[in-house]
């Protein structure tokens, strides 16, 4: 079996899964084509170029003759998943009628009413619904991408429950002398960073002892420390400006509460894997991609639905939780389910067993 991953470029979630289905198939028979250098935004943030890292990756920005590697490629892989690649490379699949797994986040982040918007219709058409009788399956990376692919007249029977699957690392020993609250992110108005401070403003009024740490930088930052300092704060939340991936999981390690906080405009959200993975209690926004798929509410985490009231709520949930076992609950939906080893041994078996979906879990009907 030969399977090639087409996608913008190589990134830290995306590699873990690469190198478990590598294991599955082999090192011959496993590529990655990338159609763009990684963005000058995320080399700021620490994040590796890892396009010229792996041998196994096809640079097609680099010369012809990489671009023709990666259409034969197209055209001769057993398999193929198609991210946000050039569409040339769906279009000969299509053509073909070659087993091809379409992945996607939720496309309707902004209201299901831009289907009829022209242009975005004919995009939808083009990506999509066109390849709706072909031998196309979605990888729904969002609990509610195959909402959006059913409106876009794409079979739900071809939507299978996916995700990202970033490293997964062993579980650490937390402490609850007090809580230890973590947030990080883009501070954009999708990812609601406000929210956080809303949460300490709470927890410092009921007397609760807590220290927060919030990570990243944009736009709502200056909003974000004007409410630190509105609030009385500034001794009780400390923020940094973006940290390389292993210094977050370090600050993640020594936390023991997450507050994911992020709204329908977060298509997954690796970070909620992460916090997941290391075992922290989290209260997480239902409205993003990944939160429904992952949790369990009052299980493995907390889920409210985006209001004020609802995260009020989370936070009572949040203070009367036995955190020891929301901990191990949380650690085992990763370690057990939501990992790149597991994705990769049943993204094979799927492909052995005729493409015939599970039950639960990765690769059932979404």
């Amino acid at each position: 079996m030969t399977i090639t991953f087409f996608s913008n470029f190589l990134n830290h979630h995306q590699l873990p899964l690469c190198q478990e289905l590598i294991k599955q198939i082999g090192e011959d028979n496993f590529h990655f084509v990338s159609s763009e250098r990684i963005h000058a935004e995320r080399a700021k943030m620490g994040y590796d170029d890892m396009n010229v890292k792996y041998p196994f990756v096809v640079r097609t920005y680099e010369s012809q003759e990489q671009m023709d590697y990666a259409i034969r490629l197209a055209h001769e892989s057993d398999v193929a998943i198609i991210g946000s690649a050039l569409p040339a490379f769906s279009d000969i699949r299509g053509k073909e009628n070659k087993l091809t797994f379409l992945f996607c986040e939720r496309i309707f982040k902004n209201g299901a009413w831009h289907r009829f918007y022209p242009p975005t219709a004919m995009k939808i058409y083009n990506n999509f619904t066109h390849f709706r009788n072909k031998n196309f399956y979605m990888l729904c990376a969002s609990a509610y991408t195959a909402d959006d692919m059913e409106m876009c007249f794409f079979p739900r029977k071809k939507c299978l429950k996916w995700g990202y699957f970033p490293e997964l690392l062993p579980k650490v020993k937390k402490r609850y002398d007090k809580l230890r609250i973590m947030w990080c992110g883009r501070m954009l108005w999708g990812k609601h960073p406000e929210d956080a401070v809303k949460v300490a403003h709470i927890l410092n009024d009921r007397g609760i002892d807590f220290e927060m740490k919030m990570i990243g930088n944009g736009e709502k930052r200056e909003i974000v420390e004007q409410m630190i300092d509105c609030y009385g704060l500034r001794s009780k939340i400390m923020t940094f400006d973006f940290m390389a991936p292993a210094d977050i999981r370090k600050v993640m390690n020594e936390s023991n509460v997450y507050l994911f906080t992020s709204g329908k405009q977060e298509g997954w959200g690796v970070v909620l894997n992460e916090a997941m993975n290391s075992g922290c209690s989290v209260i997480a926004n239902r409205n993003a991609g990944s939160a429904p798929y992952l949790i369990e509410d009052g299980v493995s985490g907390i889920l409210y639905d985006g209001t004020q009231k609802g995260l009020k709520n989370a936070i009572d949930k949040l203070l009367a939780t036995d955190h020891s076992n929301m901990s191990v609950a949380a650690y085992r939906t990763i370690a057990e389910i939501w990992n790149p080893q597991n994705a990769a041994k049943q993204f094979v078996s799927f492909i052995k067993y005729n493409n015939r979906p599970f039950e639960k879990g990765l690769c059932s009907l979404a």
